[in-house]
C-alpha cells in the first residue's frame, strides 16, 4: 500500500478528474462525506462539489491551497473496496483529518 501526497492546489482539479473517471466507469466513488448534504444527492456534479469546497475554504483567509490531494494505491486488485475504504479511514484518522470542523 502506498500513500502519495501530491502538491496542493487552489482550483480543485482533482474533483473533476475523479468525477470524470467515475463517469467513464474507470473508477468507483467509495464514499463522500461532509459536503453539506451534497453527498445525499444522486445527481450531484463536480461543479457543485467544487463550489461547496470553494465556499468552505473561503471562510479562512490563511488557506492558500485548499486542495489537499492524497493518492492511495495498491498493486492491482489486491484489496477489496471495503479494505481500501477501511485503510482510507485509518489514514485520515492517523493524519488528524477525522476531526469535526
Amino acid at each position: 500500500m502506498i500513500a502519495t501526497i501530491l502538491p496542493g492546489s487552489s482550483d480543485f482539479h482533482a474533483v473533476g478528474y475523479n468525477e470524470h473517471k467515475v463517469y467513464q466507469g474507470k473508477a468507483t466513488l467509495l464514499e463522500i462525506q461532509n459536503f453539506g448534504g451534497l453527498e445525499n444527492e444522486e445527481n450531484r456534479t463536480a461543479k457543485q462539489l467544487v463550489r461547496f469546497l470553494r465556499l468552505y475554504s473561503s471562510r479562512n483567509s490563511r488557506i492558500q491551497k485548499p486542495q489537499f490531494h492524497v493518492a492511495i494505491s495498491c498493486k492491482g486488485h489486491e484489496m477489496s473496496e471495503s479494505q481500501l475504504l477501511e485503510f482510507a479511514h485509518r489514514y485520515l484518522h492517523e493524519m488528524g483529518y477525522d476531526e469535526p470542523g
